[in-house]
């Protein structure tokens, strides 16, 4: 499974993107999904350290858990969303 987050993280990050809160909040969708989403899993699957990713989010002025929360937020608002068409 993290050789496919791999491959799937790799084909949605362009080399040239600058904001790496961008990078991890496509991770954190796909790997919340698989009910597995730690910060140490989704820097492993940056190929880089937790303290890395929380230092280059930190210079953003964002965190891991105020990322995760946005996500989760949004998941349920498309949740709800689609249960309304029904």
């Amino acid at each position: 499974m993290a050789r496919h987050l791999k491959e799937y993280f790799d084909s949605i990050l362009p080399s040239a993107r600058s904001e790496v809160s961008e990078a991890v909040r496509e991770l954190v969708w796909v790997m919340l999904k698989s009910g597995s989403c730690s910060a140490e899993r989704v820097a492993k699957n940056m190929g880089v350290d937790r303290r890395t990713i929380s230092r280059r989010l930190a210079n953003e002025g964002k965190s891991y858990s105020s990322i995760i929360d946005a996500v989760r937020i949004d998941m349920a608002t498309s949740l709800v969303g689609n249960r309304s068409v029904r």
